[in-house]
């Protein structure tokens, strides 16, 4: 069927401007191809329409995503809720020296090395001993010469105090020569006195050991040249040993003299007291505690790393322990800030503390109660108002 019988059925299959087109072409005769164009033109038209339409169209919304971070709740506790502290310490002779040169000079010769046995009065190092010799010839050429001279006028003096007596000689030059007498004579000692130091710096030349016991620092190397006073050897005495821990000035203050400590290392335990607390504070508010090793029979060696267990005999109840992974510090030493959890809102809000720390994984601070929910761990990730999901929280 031709288009032209379709459009005079029923004009309402084209659009106006096509039936209008057509009966243009009916009159001029227009060709069959031309037709084929304008059907193609009316499908792309309705395509199009169909493209606008879907645009409008609105899209199915997704699930909602979570912007709730998953984080880890802890409780804190007491710091009584810990009868006991461990730290690490380093064992040493009870009976330690530093030796060292008296006089400067380049070492010659070291006789033991790290870690040997040495006794009483052994020569451990000597320094390069020829300026000492040349120095001591030197000191006993003078006082030959000195001896000499003052030898001489002794006789003089002699001869010219009879002749005086016998007033054969001016007194006035006899009186001369006593002073010259006098005068050899004080150089005789300065003489004898150079000649002692000499002889005495080359006894301080030699590094002598004054006890029995083990090289435990070998502080310098043949052929350096040293000063007086600088350390070569530490010697460990032979009998009883110390471990010297470092531990919070909080702790120090709970210790006391007398004080029962375990050691322990690679699996082997020994029994120890307190010997000694210092008084002073080291860096960082730490104070170093001396332990004295009563086990007779203790396989710890000087130099060995040990754990040594403190028992705490009384804490102060008012403090808490705070895991280190739940600190957030600022640029002020030992100030910093946590986050804390309101489980009915599951908020947190970013809270200033001060804290003491303890030598282990904790904490210790007075800013917060025992009982009070803090996120744990990643915290540096977090904002002050955050609303977070917990993790069933533990107690530390």
């Amino acid at each position: 069927m031709q288009l032209h019988q379709l459009v005079a059925r029923g004009e309402r299959a084209f659009p106006p401007y096509l039936t209008a087109r057509h009966r243009t072409l009916r009159r001029t005769g227009g060709s069959s191809g031309f037709m084929k164009l304008c059907m193609i033109k009316a499908v792309a038209a309705s395509a199009l329409l169909l493209l606008l339409a879907s645009c409008y169209e609105t899209e199915d919304e997704g699930p909602a995503i979570s912007t709730r971070k998953t984080v880890s709740i802890s409780e804190v506790m007491p710091s009584g809720a810990f009868a006991s502290r461990s730290f690490v310490g380093v064992v040493q002779s009870a009976e330690r020296v530093r030796l060292a040169f008296a006089q400067p000079g380049a070492i010659a010769v070291m006789n033991v090395d790290l870690g040997d046995h040495v006794e009483t009065d052994m020569e451990l190092a000597t320094l390069e001993l020829q300026p000492f010799d040349r120095r001591r010839e030197q000191a006993k050429a003078g006082f030959d010469r000195a001896t000499a001279t003052f030898e001489d006028l002794e006789q003089r003096h002699a001869a010219q105090k009879k002749l005086v007596r016998q007033g054969y000689f001016p007194k006035l030059t006899f009186e001369t020569t006593t002073s010259q007498l006098e005068a050899a004579r004080a150089d005789v000692q300065s003489a004898q006195s150079e000649v002692e130091l000499s002889e005495r710096a080359i006894r301080e030349a030699r590094i002598i050991s004054p006890i029995s016991g083990s090289v435990a620092h070998r502080r310098t190397e043949p052929g350096e040249f040293v000063s007086p006073g600088q350390t070569v050897f530490e010697i460990d005495g032979d009998g009883a040993l110390e471990a010297v821990v470092t531990v919070p000035a909080s702790l120090a203050s709970n210790l006391a003299k007398g004080a029962a400590v375990t050691l322990t290392s690679a699996g082997v335990s020994a029994d120890g007291v307190v010997l000694n607390i210092a008084e002073r504070r080291r860096a960082g508010g730490l104070v170093t505690v001396e332990v004295l090793i009563i086990d007779e029979y203790s396989d710890f060696d000087p130099g060995s790393v040990v754990e040594a267990k403190f028992s705490l005999s009384s804490l102060d109840q008012n403090k808490v322990d705070l895991p280190l992974s739940a600190f957030l510090p600022s640029d002020v030493a030992n100030e910093g800030s946590v986050f804390v959890f309101d489980p009915d809102t599951d908020l947190i809000e970013r809270v200033n503390v001060s804290v003491t720390p303890t030598g282990r994984d904790m904490l210790e601070t007075l800013s917060l109660e025992a009982g009070t929910l803090i996120v744990s761990a990643g915290v540096r990730f977090l904002s002050h108002g955050d609303h977070v999901r917990p993790l069933p929280f533990t107690s530390e």
